[in-house]
């Protein structure tokens, strides 16, 4: 994994720190502005010429983003579908007013995601899940400096929180992250590549994955607005083989099946009418499909 260190006029030199650390450092103003950056033992040097941190913080912003978008229009679920299909690495940067989160994708997995809202932070992360008190916390932090600064490695050094808590936290404050993320309705997202997402890919998350959570989850009054336009023609399933990671269950099958005979949306919600969570998920599953490019549409034969 790589290290970073801070060099501060007024603080002198930071670290061995993560990747998610000076990113947070550096966008809460707790480093200086004439901050300078080195990674893994490397020369000091201004924080724009360090692609990965300069992009994930808004310094510079040396690299050029590859594509635009509004999310009106697209959904980060499709966008993160199809990086996973061309088995792409970039960084997906997401924002709506001043929240800004980054998104970084290696071969087509999702392997990481800050913020810059503080309370989403890991710390208080684990407390809201009620795995750390907020004393636990501020002992951590104290000690931190022991750890190169790392949270997580502090925690279970502690004896605070074992490794498979930390594992599991982290891969769930990222399932979390991105299930937020594919319910933005507004806001606009860039896309660069050549951003660096540092070694460590434990928490990663694939698309069907977070598709499959998705399908759980997403409220009607999310997809239908979405869907309303499509549901009189055919969903047609196109690409057969990626059901399978998706682990459909007996209502789920029983809505592709019925994709196989020439049935419209409005059909297909119909059926399901006199049962709301089977509605519910019905239009989840056809939204999710819709997005991750399994499903596609057609007028009816």
């Amino acid at each position: 994994m790589a290290s970073y260190r801070l060099q501060d006029p007024e603080r002198g030199i930071l670290g061995p720190v993560s990747f998610a650390t000076v990113c947070d450092l550096l966008r809460t103003a707790v480093a200086g502005a004439d901050i300078r950056i080195s990674r893994d033992s490397g020369p000091f040097m201004p924080v724009a010429n360090l692609a990965e941190v300069a992009t994930a913080v808004g310094a510079g912003q040396p690299l050029t983003p590859v594509r635009y978008g509004n999310l009106e229009t697209e959904g980060v679920l499709a966008v993160l579908a199809e990086l996973a299909r061309e088995r792409d690495s970039a960084l997906l940067v997401v924002e709506d007013g001043p929240i800004r989160k980054d998104v970084y994708i290696v071969d087509g997995r999702i392997v990481f995601s800050t913020s810059n809202v503080p309370a989403e932070r890991l710390g208080q992360y684990l407390i809201l899940k009620g795995i750390l008190s907020p004393e636990d916390l501020q002992v951590a932090l104290e000690s931190m400096h022991t750890d190169g600064n790392r949270l997580a490695e502090t925690l279970v050094r502690l004896g605070l929180v074992d490794s498979e808590e930390i594992a599991g936290a982290l891969h769930d404050q990222l399932v979390g992250r991105l299930i937020e993320l594919a319910c933005w309705r507004k806001g606009s997202f860039e896309l660069f590549r050549g951003a660096y997402a540092g070694d460590d890919d434990s928490a990663a998350v694939t698309v069907m994955e977070l598709a499959r959570h998705l399908i759980d989850e997403l409220p009607e009054e999310y997809v239908l607005p979405g869907l309303r336009t499509m549901l009189p023609l055919v969903p047609v399933v196109q690409a057969q083989h990626l059901l399978e990671p998706l682990s459909l269950n007996d209502i789920e099958s029983a809505v592709v099946v019925a994709m196989n005979a020439n049935v419209t949306g409005t059909e297909l919600l119909k059926s399901a009418e006199r049962d709301a969570e089977v509605r519910r998920r019905t239009l989840a599953l056809l939204y999710v499909l819709t997005q991750t490019g399994i499903v596609a549409w057609f007028e009816s034969r």
